[in-house]
């Protein structure tokens, strides 16, 4: 398992989308960013959504409300900011356009 945060390459662009910049911090390696990329026919935007919809999930299934002094941490809570950070990247994707359908005409091709 590896990391490397190269702003030159699409895993250091979904790092940074992500804010997964720190090694010692880690929320991904560079095999799963690979592999998101794939999933996501390398679309980074799409890609870094598709991780943060993931770590939204672990988070809430391992994390719940717990307080410790004045400390306190909500599993939810952040899952919920990584789902809308998730959804502002998935709508850049639709506002710029990236998946506009066009009509074929069929007959033309004929």
């Amino acid at each position: 398992m590896t990391f490397s945060y190269n702003l030159a390459t699409d895993t250091g662009k979904i790092r940074m989308l992500c804010r997964d910049t720190v090694a010692a911090k880690a929320l991904l390696t560079d095999e799963e960013i690979a592999a998101y990329l794939e999933m996501e026919a390398g679309v980074v935007n799409l890609a870094a959504a598709q991780a943060l919809e993931d770590k939204a999930t672990q988070l809430t299934l391992t994390y719940k409300e717990e307080t410790e002094g004045d400390h306190s941490i909500s599993g939810p809570r952040m899952a919920a900011d990584l789902r809308t950070r998730a959804a502002e990247l998935r709508r850049q994707i639709e506002q710029d356009g990236s998946f506009d359908v066009t009509e074929t005409d069929w007959e033309s091709l004929v």
